[in-house]
């Protein structure tokens, strides 16, 4: 099954289950480092080749969703690196 266009994986899936999570800590910098903290060793433990890169524009439109009243143009240029 696609996620928006892009194959989707047991670690995309598994990340975007706690994407909301991550946005909500983003004004508690030391819980969102410990939510970061425990997805990564989760991840590393259960996944071997994760390719970030699928994920963007999957993250990007998770934002959008997650945060319409902010999220604007400028946020999503600011994504483009």
């Amino acid at each position: 099954m696609g996620i928006m266009g892009e194959e989707a994986e047991g670690w995309m899936q598994e990340l975007l289950e706690v994407f909301s999570v991550l946005v909500d800590r983003t004004s508690k910098p030391a819980a969102l480092l410990e939510e970061c903290d425990l997805l990564a060793i989760n991840m590393n433990n259960r996944y071997q080749n994760i390719n970030f890169d699928k994920f963007k524009p999957v993250m990007l439109a998770a934002l959008r969703s997650l945060l319409p009243k902010t999220w604007s143009t400028t946020h999503e240029t600011a994504w483009e690196w």
